[in-house]
């Protein structure tokens, strides 16, 4: 024989709490009793592959079991015979304590005692079956699984030898053999599948056959037919200790259903063999050592993120084998006793009225569970009902038909609205003081919704007003009373409500002050007003006006915040243009002169700009923008669609079309439609269809009265067709009006052209606004009031057209000619002129206008003249003087044509245009500053946030 002196001895670190085998050197009495074996059968002979030396170095005797082995099994034997404490008893080989406590904790991890170390039902069971106590565990866990008969298959081959070989040299072989039975997520489950396949060969086979199956399927016959005795006598034994019924028909092929049942139940045996997949592919275990899945696993490639190993061995490195793929949080159902939690974040759940945690499961190192939602009120009742009251009461956020919580809502709002008005943050009480007002009310035992509504039920029986708060308990003492009126909350323009926002956000985008505008009353929102804010916001805009003055005219208002407040209480919060009114006020209380150009209006902040939220019928916000000029040009068009719409649903009936002469019943001057946000106003108007009249309803009063104008003339064209027809052809005739209007388009046109203006010179020049000619008896009379003039004054429109036309002419034909390079631009601008003052629909701009023309050409043949008289330099400064005018002017006639502050600007500027060209031709003041300055405030008073960049 020979012998190597070496042998692997199983040894269980109490430590680690892992079964190792090393290679150790065996002790003397080994040796000799391997030395004896050689001789069994006749004389024989022992070579020893190591020194005379090593072998009286080694030990005497091989170290007793007990001593290297998990005392759980003595210990529990020991309880359940009632043997006394382990510690006093008289072993013959004693046991270190080190080993003692780790059976104690084993036994503890399984179950089988409480920390008294006193012995539980678990235990007990445990003490009946004379098998490992993990084992053991397994079974009494696959009673309550409901799969005690595939436990008892995977518990009888844990209690002996593998079955499976794996010899030296065939491993490939014989993991190609094993591979039909291999699962990838349990090697448990492998031996399962290696049982039915087994035993339905033998009993189809017989066992000769059996034997050679199992040897090409490189399985030992010997340790499966140990499997088979050793799973026979597990069954008897467990048909007396659970007194359950077992047959061999009961043991199936887990699938889904009855996998989690079986790993849980050798989970609760295993428990401390539960790995974590950490990093470079370890397990890491509950106390915070590792292990590798052993190579002969189904599970090594797939790398689960939790599995458990039927034992941990040692031999190069620390393997798990035997592994199954499980869940984590398993740990908590198998092993109460054995996991902790943490809980964070309580927090109070909307819909279910509860307060609930995020709860965190340790097992030892490892986090079982990372994060649940568990009720808090059964773990801490006293955190449970600070939160609810938090959050369900302080933060409004109960689901309650109760009265209280919508009156202390609308409480707070009300408040939290004076400050966002007021801009300030001192109204309110903070929120500990509205938590003290619920929590000196609430019983300490409610700490969620529905024990709250069980509770109030009864408490306001008697008090119906308990849980409801007043001003005195939100807001604070000390405050000073808000004035409500100068903050009002909505505004009445032409009987439609437009509700103001305040926001108290300084650097926000919404900081300051909104008002919510109808898409359809878009074209009725008076502009104007919006730039005097509210009466609360009115002496903070002064004050920044003041602050942006040129510093010759601030000095004269220190100090600036005394002098604002004045001012607002002066002035007549809302009528005018704020700019135009506050200058005239500074200038009788500065005693010096203050124009609204002196105004910087950039320098105005945010919070101090009306900013328009447009909303459709349905409430849904469709823009908003502090430029309320913008606003109005990119939604013209669909709040012009917005208002037809609502017109067709409300008064659709009181349009006309293809009238020969207005309504007999006077025409109302402005008609209401309701709408979802009030009232909105409509305006009816005549209107020019060519040949008749018709009556439209239009969004705006200046659009209207443009609009009606024309019909208007239209009208009394139609009355006075055959007198106007026959004067007209003997005026026209042997006239050269046609051909010297050929250069502006067809000369049939110039007829019509001139009857329209000939109507406008008889029947509206210096008589009252067409506005009131609203019926046909209205227009009758208006036509016999002028109709006496008709003769002359289609006389003098007449000539007034041959002298414009042969002016306009002559002047071009002049301005044709070769011209030295530094006139270009001068002539370029006076034929820009001569073209504007006399158009091809020179109907369009009015007698008023055209009467003005002949002078107008006249004053530019001069500048012509004076041109060629004294050079470029003088017609320059000229046009600088003009410019600025020029361009309030062009801006003005986009917005406000017809109009009569309008009418008066363009006459002031044409005066202007006149006395640079021909003095003597200029009427008196033409020059003056003022009296265009003041001309041109009262255009912009008209649209204040369009006109608002031209000074």
């Amino acid at each position: 024989m020979v012998d190597t002196g070496l042998a692997r001895i199983s040894r269980y670190s109490a430590r680690s709490r892992v079964q190792r085998l090393p290679i150790e050197q065996i002790s003397q009495a080994s040796a000799t009793q391997r030395s004896g074996r050689c001789g069994r059968l006749g004389p024989g002979t022992c070579i020893r592959l190591y020194s005379e030396e090593t072998f009286q170095a080694s030990e005497a005797w091989t170290q007793p079991e007990i001593l290297r082995s998990n005392l759980a099994s003595v210990i529990l034997r020991m309880l359940a015979l009632g043997l006394g404490d382990i510690d006093s008893f008289p072993f013959l080989e004693r046991p270190s304590g080190r080993m003692i406590e780790e059976g104690w904790a084993t036994l503890y991890e399984l179950g089988a005692v409480e920390r008294d170390r006193s012995l539980t039902d678990v235990g007990r069971a445990l003490a009946r079956l004379p098998i490992d106590p993990r084992i053991g565990r397994m079974l009494v866990a696959s009673v309550e699984e409901r799969c005690l008969a595939e436990m008892l298959v995977v518990a009888s081959v844990l209690s002996t030898q593998d079955p499976r070989l794996r010899p030296f040299g065939g491993e490939q072989a014989a993991d190609f053999a094993h591979a039909p039975w291999r699962d990838e997520k349990s090697d448990f489950v492998g031996f399962l599948n290696v049982w039915h396949d087994f035993r339905e060969h033998l009993a189809e086979h017989g066992s000769s056959a059996t034997r050679r199956w199992c040897h090409e399927r490189f399985l030992s016959w010997i340790r499966m037919r140990e499997w088979v005795d050793t799973w026979r006598q597990l069954r008897d034994l467990a048909r007396d200790v659970f007194e359950v019924r077992i047959d061999r028909d009961t043991v199936r092929r887990p699938r889904d259903g009855g996998w989690g049942a079986l790993h849980r139940s050798i989970l609760s045996g295993l428990v401390s063999n539960l790995g974590q997949l950490g990093e470079e592919g370890l397990y890491e275990t509950s106390s915070g050592g590792g292990y590798a899945i052993h190579p002969s696993s189904g599970l090594l490639h797939r790398k689960p993120r939790w599995i458990i190993a039927a034992e941990l061995v040692e031999t190069t490195r620390r393997y798990g084998r035997i592994c199954a793929k499980i869940r984590g949080e398993w740990v908590e159902r198998v092993a109460p006793h054995l996991v902790r939690s943490e809980y964070e974040e309580p927090h109070y759940l909307h819909d279910s009225g509860q307060v609930a945690a995020w709860e965190r499961v340790h097992y030892g190192t490892l986090v079982v569970v990372p994060k649940r939602r568990v009720p808090y009120g059964p773990i801490d009742g006293v955190v449970a009902r600070d939160v609810f009251i938090h959050e369900a009461l302080v933060g409004e956020k109960l689901r309650t038909r109760a009265p209280f919580l919508a009156k202390n809502i609308e409480l707070r709002r009300h408040i939290e609205a004076l400050e966002e008005k007021g801009r300030r943050r001192d109204l309110l009480v903070g929120t500990e003081a509205r938590f003290s007002f619920y929590d000196a009310r609430v019983p300490a035992e409610i700490h969620s919704a529905p024990d709250f509504a069980r509770w109030r039920s009864r408490a306001t029986r008697s008090d119906p007003d308990l849980l409801g708060m007043h001003e005195s308990d939100l807001m604070r003492s000390t405050h000073e009373e808000l004035d409500r009126t100068a903050f009002p909350d909505s505004i009445m323009q032409g009987g439609t409500c437009l509700k103001y926002r305040y926001r108290h956000e300084p650097g926000a985008d919404l900081d300051g002050i909104a008002i919510e505008v109808p898409l359809a009353g878009l074209g009725q929102l008076d502009v104007a007003s919006l730039d005097w804010l509210v009466p609360g916001m009115l002496a903070e805009k002064i004050e920044v006006l003041l602050r942006a003055m040129p510093k010759r005219l601030r000095t004269r208002f220190s100090p600036m915040k005394e002098t604002a407040e004045g001012a607002a209480e002066a002035l007549e919060h809302g009528k005018g243009d704020l700019f135009i009114v506050l200058a005239t006020h500074l200038s009788r209380v500065g005693g010096i002169p203050v124009h609204s150009s002196d105004f910087d209006r950039e320098r105005i902040p945010e919070h101090l700009r009306m900013r328009v939220i447009l909303r459709d019928d349905q409430g849904v916000e469709l823009d908003d923008s502090r430029d309320v000029a913008a606003l109005i040009e990119r939604h013209r068009a669909s709040a012009r669609d917005a208002f037809r719409k609502r017109l067709q649903e409300s008064a659709g009936e009181l349009e006309l079309t293809g009238l020969h002469e207005p309504p007999d019943q006077p025409l109302p001057s402005m008609v209401e439609l309701p709408s979802a946000s009030g009232i909105l106003h409509a305006w009816p108007a005549l209107v020019d269809e060519g040949a008749t009249i018709g009556v439209r309803l239009l969004d705006s009063e200046r659009t209207a009265r443009l609009h009606h104008r024309g019909g208007v003339l239209r009208g009394l064209f139609l009355l006075a067709g055959e007198a106007l027809a026959g004067h007209l052809d003997w005026l026209l005739d042997g006239r050269s009006i046609e051909l010297a209007y050929a250069p502006l388009g067809d000369a049939g046109a110039v007829r019509s052209q001139i009857e329209l203006l000939v109507i406008d010179a008889v029947f509206l020049e210096g008589r009252e606004a067409t506005w009131s000619l609203r019926d046909v008896q209205a227009l009758e009379v208006r036509y016999d009031q002028g109709f006496p003039e008709l003769a002359a004054r289609a006389e003098r429109v007449v000539d007034t057209i041959e002298q414009a036309l042969q002016l306009r002419n002559r002047l071009l034909v002049a301005l044709e000619r070769n011209v030295p390079t530094g006139w270009v631009e001068s002539v370029r601008d006076i034929r820009r002129e001569v073209e504007g003052l006399f158009p091809a629909e020179f109907s369009v701009p009015g007698w008023h206008r055209i009467r003005e023309v002949p002078r107008r050409l006249q004053a530019l043949e001069r500048r012509l003249q004076r041109l060629a008289e004294k050079g470029p330099q003088r017609d320059e400064q000229d046009r600088e003087t003009l410019s600025p005018w020029i361009q309030r002017l062009e801006v003005a006639r986009r917005l406000h044509p017809g109009h009569a502050a309008f009418v008066a600007y363009e006459h002031a500027v044409d005066e202007l245009r006149i006395h640079l060209s021909a003095p003597a031709l200029a009427g008196p003041g033409a020059a003056s500053p003022r009296k265009l300055q003041a001309a041109w405030d009262q255009v912009r008073a008209l649209d204040p946030a369009e006109l608002a960049a031209l000074p």
